[in-house]
C-alpha cells in the first residue's frame, strides 16, 4: 500500500510539472499571407546567393561516334536567374513547403574535349546554356530545441532543369551537336546537385540565426524578464503557421514559473486578411502585474522633493489636521510628512470587452517625521480598494498599454496618531492614485517585447478582445538582419567546401 501511495505521488508531482512546462500563454501565428511576405521578401536574397556559386569542373570520358574523348567543362556559372512563380504552403503537422516554377537561368563555361585515338582530335571554346522550363522544390521541418527557440531543417530539394540549350564558340562547328548531346545531362546533374547541396544548408543557417533571436528568457528591464520559451515544436493551423509559447513576464530575482493560475486554450488565429496575429492570455496579462508586484516597481516612498509645487500641500502636518489632528499633536505643525504606497497583494488582471481590468489593494502610509530621530515613521495608513481599466497596444515590436483609474474606496488601517478621519482624504487619494497611474504607465508606455524576431514588427496593429485572451493582428514589415544575410551566405560557400 505505501509503494502504491508513493508511486501515486510521484506520478501527481510529475503531472503538475509536465504541466508547469507546457504551460502557452501567447501564441504568435503567421497566416499565409504573412509566409507569402516573408517569402517574398527572401527570394531576391537567394536569387542573389545562387548567382554567386561557384560549380565544380565537369570531367570523363565518354564514347562518341568518333571514337572515346576526354572532355571537361570549367568555370561553369550562372550569369542571370528570374523565378516566373513561386509559392509557399504548409502541411500538417509541422512543414513548410516552397515551390517555384518558371525559372528561367542562363550559364557560362569554358569546354574542350580531346580525343584518345588518331587523329587524336581536340577542341575547345566557350559556351552559353539558356536554362527554360525548370522547376524547383524544397520542404522544410519545424522543431524546437532545448533552449525552446523554433528550429528549421531542410528535409527535401528538388531541382528540375526543363530544356537546356547550349550554344557553343570556339572549336570546330562539325562538331558541335555531338559534344552537345554530351553537355545537356552533364550540366543539367551538376547545377542540380551543386545547388541542391549548398542551398539547403543556407537556408538552414539563415532560418535559425534569425529563429534564435526570440526572446526566450531575456531581460527587458525595470528587474524583469519575458519567457517566449517554445513548451512544444511550431505546429500548422487552419490560419497559418502557430508557435506557442510560455508567454510569462516574471522578475528576474526569482525567474520564471511564479504566476498563479494557468493560461486558456488559446485559437490559431482567426482574422483571415492578416498577415501575423498575436494572441495573449488573459494569464500573460496578469503576469505582468504579478512579476512588477514581485520587483518591487509597485511601491514607491514620495517626498515634497518627489513632486510638483501644487501638490506640497500633500506633505506638511498642517494639512492632516482637521481628520487628523493626532498627526499634528505628535509632530507638531508644518512639520514634513511622506506618504509610502505599496500594493499589497498581486493585482487581479481580467480581460474585458474593450481591454482590461485590474483590481489591485494599495496601501497608503502617512510617515511623520520624528523629531528626534529625524526619521520618518509610520503615523497611519490607509488601504486604497483600486478599480482601473486599460487598453493595449502594439508599436513597432513592442506591446504597450494604458492604464486608467476609475475608483477607489478607503479604508483604516492602522493608526498611531488616535482617530482619524478618511473620509475627509479625497483630495489625497485623488493625488495619490494620479501619482500611481503615472507610474505604472512609465512602465507600460515602453512596454515588453512581442513573440518575434529581430528585423519584424508589426504594421497598422489591431486590437480584437476575446474570453480571457486578447489578440493583435497586423501586417509586417521585415529587414532581414545582417547576421541572418552573413549566416546563410557562410553557409553556403562552405557547403560548397565539404
Amino acid at each position: 500500500m505505501k509503494r502504491s501511495t508513493a508511486t501515486v505521488l510521484c506520478l501527481a508531482v510529475l503531472a503538475a510539472l509536465a504541466l508547469a512546462d507546457t504551460k502557452t500563454g501567447a501564441k504568435l501565428v503567421i497566416d499565409q499571407k504573412g509566409l507569402n511576405y516573408f517569402k517574398n521578401v527572401m527570394l531576391p536574397y537567394i536569387e542573389k546567393l545562387v548567382l554567386m556559386t561557384t560549380f565544380p569542373d565537369i570531367t570523363g570520358t565518354t564514347g562518341t561516334p568518333i571514337g572515346d574523348i576526354d572532355y571537361s567543362v570549367q568555370r561553369l556559372k550562372l550569369a542571370s536567374l528570374s523565378i516566373g512563380t513561386s509559392n509557399i504552403a504548409l502541411t500538417i503537422p509541422k512543414s513548410i513547403v516552397v515551390t517555384a516554377t518558371d525559372i528561367a537561368a542562363e550559364a557560362t563555361m569554358a569546354w574542350g574535349y580531346y580525343g584518345h585515338i588518331w587523329p587524336h582530335v581536340r577542341d575547345n571554346g566557350t559556351a552559353v546554356a539558356k536554362i527554360s522550363k525548370t522547376s524547383a522544390t524544397l520542404v522544410f521541418v519545424l522543431g524546437a530545441d532545448a533552449t525552446g527557440h523554433p528550429t528549421l531543417a531542410t528535409s527535401g530539394c528538388g531541382l528540375t532543369l526543363g530544356t537546356v540549350d547550349v550554344k557553343l564558340s570556339g572549336g570546330a562547328s562539325w562538331l558541335y551537336q555531338i559534344f552537345v548531346n554530351i553537355l545537356i545531362p552533364l550540366l543539367k546533374g551538376t547545377i542540380q546537385s551543386t545547388i541542391c547541396t549548398q542551398l539547403p544548408a543556407a537556408i538552414d543557417a539563415m532560418a535559425n540565426e534569425q529563429l534564435s533571436t526570440l526572446p526566450v528568457m531575456e531581460p527587458i528591464g525595470f528587474g524583469l524578464g519575458i519567457d517566449y520559451m517554445l513548451p512544444t515544436a511550431p505546429a500548422v493551423g487552419p490560419f497559418g503557421l502557430s508557435l506557442s509559447t510560455r508567454g510569462e513576464m516574471y522578475a528576474v530575482n526569482e525567474g520564471p514559473g511564479h504566476t498563479p493560475g494557468s493560461p486558456v486554450a488559446l485559437p490559431d488565429g482567426e482574422v483571415a486578411d492578416a498577415e501575423v496575429e498575436l494572441v495573449l492570455s488573459e494569464w500573460t496579462l496578469a503576469s505582468v502585474a504579478y512579476s512588477a508586484w514581485r520587483a518591487g516597481l509597485l511601491s514607491k516612498l514620495l517626498t515634497q522633493n518627489d513632486v510638483p509645487p501644487a501638490a506640497a500641500q500633500f506633505f506638511t502636518t498642517s494639512t492632516y489636521s482637521a481628520y487628523a489632528p493626532g498627526l499634528v499633536k505628535k509632530y507638531g505643525a508644518k512639520q514634513p510628512v511622506a506618504l509610502a504606497l505599496a500594493v499589497k497583494a498581486a493585482p487581479v488582471v481580467l480581460t474585458a470587452t474593450k481591454g482590461f481590468t485590474v483590481d489591485a489593494e494599495v496601501l497608503l502610509t502617512i510617515l511623520g517625521k520624528n523629531p528626534a530621530s529625524g526619521a520618518y515613521e509610520e503615523a497611519f495608513e490607509m488601504l486604497l480598494d483600486v478599480d482601473a481599466e486599460g487598453t493595449l497596444s502594439c508599436r513597432g515590436d513592442n506591446i504597450t498599454g494604458e492604464l486608467d483609474v476609475l475608483d477607489a474606496n478607503t479604508t483604516l488601517v492602522e493608526t498611531f496618531v488616535g482617530d482619524v478621519d478618511v473620509s475627509g482624504f479625497s483630495d489625497l487619494v485623488i493625488f495619490v492614485l494620479s501619482m500611481a497611474e503615472d507610474l505604472v504607465n512609465n512602465f507600460l508606455i515602453t512596454g515588453f517585447p512581442i513573440p518575434s524576431f529581430d528585423g519584424v514588427s508589426v504594421k497598422s496593429p489591431a486590437v480584437k478582445w476575446g474570453s480571457r485572451y486578447v489578440l493583435i493582428s497586423g501586417d509586417v514589415h521585415y529587414v532581414p538582419p545582417t547576421a541572418v544575410l552573413k549566416a546563410m551566405q557562410v553557409a553556403y560557400f562552405a557547403a560548397a567546401r565539404k
